[in-house]
C-alpha cells in the first residue's frame, strides 16, 4: 500500500510563524512609508502656502502708496532732531500691530495702505470663536469671519487705527473707530465689504495650517524717492503635532492638541513647521492721498 507523506504539525507551525512574521514586517514597512509620505505632504503644504503668502504680500506692498511717514528718520534727519525709540514705535504702530499673551503672539494686523491683513495665530485658533481676544471680521452680508490670515481693501488703514496702551509703554492695542464699530478685536466692514471680498490666504483643509508668529519690522523710507522698504518674517505650521516654536530642538513634539485629549491629532508624522523671511518695496505713486489727507 502506497503511503502519502504530508507536513507535520511542527512544520506547519514554523511555516505559519514565519509567514506571520513576514506579514508583520510588511505591514510595519507600509505604515512607515505611509507616515513618511504624509510627513512629506504636510511639509509641502507648509512650504507652498508660505510661498503663496509671500507672493500675495509682495504684490500688495509693491502697489501700495508711499505718501505716509513710515520712518520718523526721514523728517527728523531733515530737521536735525534726534530719532527716539518712541517716535520709531509710534510710526511702526501706524501700519503694524501685534497682540501677545504671555510672550506668545495671538494675532495681529498689517496695513499696507492698499490692503490690510488680519490674522489669528494658533494660540487664538485653539480658543472658542467668541473669546474676547480673537480677531473677527464682520461683513456687509452678515458673515463673521475668524481669519487665519485674511486680506481686505483698506486704503485708509482703519485696521491700524488704535491708541497706545498706557500700561505697556510702546505696545499698542486697537481702539474703537467709526468704521470699525463692533469692538476692540472686531473689524466691522458691514458698510463696505462683503465676505467674498475678504480673501483668506490659509485654506481650512486637511492640512490644518496656521500662523504661529508674524513680525513686520520697522520699515525704512528713502528720503528722495519716498519708496518704502518692508521686511517681515512668519512661522507657518500645522495646528496638530504639538508644535513648539520656542523649542531648541525638534519643533514637532508629537504632544498636545486642541484640547489635550484627542491623541489622534498628536501624530508626529502629520506635523510640519517652517519659518519664512521676505522683503518688499512699496513703489506706488506718492501724493495719491489714499489716507483721507
Amino acid at each position: 500500500m502506497k503511503k502519502t507523506r504530508g507536513f507535520t504539525i511542527i512544520e506547519l507551525m514554523l511555516s505559519m510563524a514565519f509567514l506571520g512574521t513576514m506579514l508583520l514586517g510588511i505591514a510595519a514597512l507600509v505604515m512607515r512609508i505611509t507616515n513618511i509620505y504624509q510627513k512629506g505632504l504636510a511639509l509641502r503644504a507648509v512650504n507652498s502656502t508660505g510661498r503663496e503668502i509671500i507672493s500675495d504680500m509682495t504684490r500688495t506692498i509693491n502697489g501700495a502708496p508711499t505718501d505716509m511717514e513710515i520712518n520718523p528718520a526721514v523728517t527728523n534727519n531733515l530737521t536735525g532732531t534726534t530719532v527716539t525709540a518712541k517716535a520709531v514705535a509710534e510710526a511702526h504702530a501706524n501700519y503694524y500691530l501685534s497682540v501677545e499673551d504671555n510672550g506668545k503672539q495671538t494675532g495681529g494686523v498689517f496695513c499696507t495702505g492698499a490692503y490690510s491683513y488680519v490674522w489669528n495665530t494658533a494660540e487664538n485658533l485653539r480658543k472658542d470663536d467668541d473669546a474676547t481676544d480673537v480677531f473677527r471680521i464682520n461683513t456687509k452680508d452678515g458673515q463673521t469671519i475668524v481669519p487665519r490670515l485674511a486680506r481686505f481693501v483698506d486704503r485708509q488703514r482703519f485696521a491700524c487705527a488704535h491708541e497706545p496702551m498706557a500700561a505697556d509703554g510702546y505696545t499698542f492695542a486697537p481702539a474703537s473707530n467709526a468704521d470699525y464699530k463692533a469692538g476692540a478685536y472686531t473689524f466691522d466692514l458691514s458698510e463696505s465689504v462683503s465676505s467674498d471680498d475678504v480673501t483668506e490666504l490659509i485654506s481650512r483643509d486637511e492640512n490644518n495650517l496656521a500662523i504661529y508668529d508674524l513680525r513686520v519690522l520697522p520699515a525704512t523710507q528713502n528720503e528722495t524717492t519716498k519708496q518704502i522698504f518692508f521686511s517681515a518674517s512668519f512661522i507657518l505650521a500645522t495646528l496638530h503635532g504639538g508644535v513648539n516654536i520656542e523649542s531648541n530642538g525638534d519643533f514637532c513634539s508629537g504632544e498636545g492638541n486642541l484640547d489635550g485629549t484627542d491623541f489622534t491629532l498628536n501624530d508626529f508624522d502629520y506635523c510640519a513647521v517652517n519659518k519664512f523671511n521676505f522683503s518688499a518695496r512699496a513703489t506706488g505713486e506718492a501724493g495719491i492721498k489714499q489716507y483721507g489727507e
